[in-house]
């Protein structure tokens, strides 16, 4: 049976039905038996294993089309990997990736030999359009080529280090497969409470599973597991941009215009890879916010086309949309919530399930929802609601985005974009088709983002210093979830325009945007209140730094200067990490920057160390806080306030500072090691 459809299945003879049924459900264990136990056999992993679940999600009978398939799969698997971490797996040596990959296997074998879904179901219809979305995941894939050229733990770590999140985006990823269990990293661990315990995990969940498959469900050594982290952000990259352009394509009025598609495609790959807000993301270390700002564009790509609230399939889009939004970036959750009230329209009973079990089905996508929704909110609330709706926003960061000019032009357009399908509509009666009053109704996602900037701007604008962190990433949400919005406008308006002069009109308009998006939200026109100018898109400036790193290994990059210790010193730290007891790095080089800070983060990410009270630790030595001259200047000063603050503590240092000092007859502290 077709997930879209909200009907019931043919009758057949019950005998025949049971006896398929039966037949179905013992070749379902045994195809499931057969992927599990390959996996166990080290036959089925890798890449493989990646492969054969892209066919099998493929094979899904979501949609007759396969951009609408690879759409609603997409959805639903980015948002809802945090489902596969909630609970310890009790089969080692299996991957989460391989386990959804069997049953979802094992399920189709089920139900096409129980005739419960037709055979020819499992093989979407291709189309011209759908070669599109094939182009945009092949451009992202040649924008992210260099972080698949990483072949070594050093090269991984100096990609990463410049990303300062990036350490902590790791530490994260690593404590699930660690604990292999999101719940178990709300509980405490040998070091103490774990660190960011109370931070969703979206994009680590799905990092993760990758990294099950690519590395192996054990934990590997330190380079493999940066190596497997470093392909498994790109992989998810990919990922997100290739299901936004899929649910782009899939809208009925560009799959049957390809030319205007493409350039629709080529607007949002564009924005989404190179541009402002969206280029700078993996270079910098925000891969969680580009799915969050990704899943996010997808809510009007769902909703616009759904002409009827009861179909599985949209449905569980929608859900794993709302629970990956909570998961990854759950300020941008009202942003979704605006972009969903338009399902509801128009206001008509027909559009509702006709049956008690289609009201089942959709109270339990509903409840499914919410659970993973509070999920995300008990993690985000763990030290308070105050904490978490005001101190997290006023929190000083590093983010990269567009200038105000480029940040307003999207989401300005997109609602006169609204207003003009809304007038057109009701001049020429279109307001009785439901797919162009929702495309209508979602001005409320422009609207409603820039009102959310307005109040992150008054918050930081009254209690601090000017607009920070918060409020330039917020805008970057607003500014790429807008140029998606925009695109799925043009895509409905423009065919509504048929008579000569009105068509021209529409298609000039159509086009000044467009050409304004692409100059700006492709990065090649830097829009500033002062001035215009061409530059490097940002996009292709993160690609050549990746170059640059992998093509001069020996070549010092801004992120060795910033830190005290290079790459493979760092790696080199870790591997002298063999006790239990917690471990810190103090480098040679102490100038009384916050260096070491970053070093000692990613040496407890890399060991699975990093507590709150390690955390702690040495943000109160080489954090943002203590000014520069409170900071310490030598080896000495440094281990004896470790050691004041954790006597436990096992210091590692460089091998000529362990050699000094065990020539230092007053030193004979058995608890600094080298490598």
């Amino acid at each position: 049976m077709d997930m879209t459809s909200d009907g019931e299945s043919p009758s057949v003879d019950p005998r025949r039905r049971r006896g398929a049924l039966a037949l179905g459900i013992a070749l379902g264990i045994v195809v499931f038996s057969l992927v599990i136990g390959a996996q166990l056999a080290g036959v089925l992993s890798g890449w493989p294993l990646i492969t054969l679940g892209v066919l099998a999600a493929l094979a899904v009978p979501s949609s007759r089309e396969v951009s609408r398939r690879v759409f609603y799969v997409g959805c639903i698997a980015l948002g809802w990997a945090t489902l596969v971490w909630w609970l310890p797996l009790p089969v080692p040596g299996v991957s989460r990736l391989g386990v959804v990959v069997a049953a979802t296997l094992a399920v189709l074998v089920t139900m096409t030999v129980a005739r419960r879904i037709d055979l020819r179901t499992l093989v979407p219809r291709f189309r011209l359009a759908d070669a599109l979305v094939i182009a945009a995941g092949a451009f992202t894939a040649w924008m992210v080529a260099p972080l698949f050229a990483v072949v070594n733990g050093e090269a991984g770590l100096r990609v990463l280090r410049l990303g300062w999140d990036y350490a902590a985006h790791f530490n994260m990823t690593e404590m699930i497969r660690r604990t292999g269990s999101l719940v178990e990293l709300a509980s405490p661990g040998p070091f103490g409470t774990w660190a960011f315990s109370d931070y969703p995990k979206g994009f680590h969940a799905v990092a993760a599973s990758v990294m099950d498959a690519l590395v192996g469900p054990a934990i590997s050594t330190h380079g493999a597991e940066l190596v497997g982290f470093v392909h498994a952000t790109a992989l998810v990259a990919i990922a997100a941009v290739t299901v936004v352009t899929a649910g782009l394509v899939s809208l009925p009025q560009l799959r049957r215009r390809p030319l205007l598609a493409g350039l629709l495609v080529a607007l949002v790959t564009l924005a989404l890879t190179c541009g402002p807000g969206g280029g700078d993301l993996l270079h910098f270390g925000f891969p969680n916010f580009l799915l969050a700002t990704a899943q996010l564009a997808c809510v009007p790509l769902v909703v616009i086309p759904m002409s009827r609230i009861g179909p599985v399939a949209p449905l569980l889009a929608l859900s794993g949309i709302l629970v990956g939004v909570a998961h990854n970036w759950a300020l941008l959750l009202a942003i979704a919530f605006a972009g969903i009230v338009p399902i509801l329209l128009p206001l008509r009973r027909h559009r509702w399930p006709a049956s008690t079990a289609g009201w089942i089905r959709l109270g339990g996508v509903v409840g499914a929802t919410l659970v993973g929704g509070v999920a995300a909110w008990s993690m985000l609330t763990g030290s308070g609601v105050d904490e978490a709706l005001g101190g997290r926003l006023l929190v000083d960061g590093g983010f990269v985005g567009g200038s105000l000019s480029e940040i307003l032009l999207p989401p300005i357009i997109a609602i006169v974009g609204s207003v003009t399908l809304a007038w057109v509509a009701v001049r020429r009666a279109e307001h009785r088709r439901g797919f162009v009053v929702r495309a209508s109704a979602q001005g409320l996602v422009p609207i409603t983002g820039l009102m959310l900037l307005v109040w992150v701007a008054v918050l930081h604008l009254t209690q601090t210093d000017g607009l920070g962190y918060y409020f330039y990433k917020l805008a970057a949400g607003v500014q790429l979830t807008s140029v998606v919005l925009v695109a799925a406008l043009i895509g409905v308006l423009v065919p509504l325009a048929r008579t000569g002069s009105r068509r021209r009109a529409v298609l000039a308009a159509a086009g000044v945007a467009v050409a304004a998006l692409l100059a700006t939200s492709s990065g090649v026109v830097n829009v500033t209140s002062e001035a215009l100018a061409i530059r490097r898109p940002p996009g292709l400036e993160a690609r050549a730094a990746w170059l640059r790193i992998l093509g001069s290994p020996d070549r010092r990059t801004e992120a060795d200067v910033r830190t005290d210790a290079s790459a493979d010193e760092i790696l080199l730290a870790a591997r002298a990490v063999t006790g239990d007891a917690p471990h810190f790095w103090v480098p040679a080089r102490l100038d009384g920057s916050t260096a070491p800070r970053l070093s000692n983060q990613w040496l407890l990410a890399l060991t699975g160390q990093w507590s709150v009270s390690s955390d702690r630790i040495i943000i109160g030595l080489w954090g943002d806080d203590p000014a520069r001259s409170e900071r310490p200047r030598n080896q000495e000063a440094a281990i004896q306030l470790i050691e004041e603050a954790e006597p436990e503590a096992v210091i590692v240092v460089p091998p000529e500072a362990r050699d000094r000092m065990r020539d230092d007859a007053s030193s004979t502290d058995d608890r600094i090691v080298s490598w």
